[in-house]
């Protein structure tokens, strides 16, 4: 298994910058940067913005991070990836396979 992590990616997180006025502006910074597997799956589709957009997903398995969840981000070679869900591949939590789609532009 771990001769099959190869790929450097990036686990980014949101933060939020503050703007002045109370609020803030979404940010995403690297939390860690870890060797993966990847394994790319079908692409998914979506009309966002009147266009029709092909999203890769990819299944990434890594070796188990307490921290990492849905709703962070993975990025690969440049590209940022939303996490939609994870699960330890034998319920032991030596590894984690997380499912990503890319992040629409």
């Amino acid at each position: 298994m771990i001769g099959q992590l190869r790929h450097r990616v990036d686990i980014r997180t949101r933060a939020l910058a503050p703007d002045g006025v109370g609020g803030g502006t979404p940010s995403w910074t690297t939390l860690e940067t870890a060797w993966a597997g990847l394994t790319y799956l079908a692409s998914s589709r979506n009309t966002e913005g009147g266009r029709d957009n092909r999203l890769r997903r990819i299944a990434a398995t890594l070796r188990f991070r307490s921290n990492v969840r849905p709703g962070q981000r993975l990025r690969v070679d440049g590209t940022d990836y939303d996490i939609l869900s994870m699960e330890t591949t034998d319920g032991k939590e030596r590894f984690m396979i997380l499912i990503c789609e890319e992040t629409p532009s």
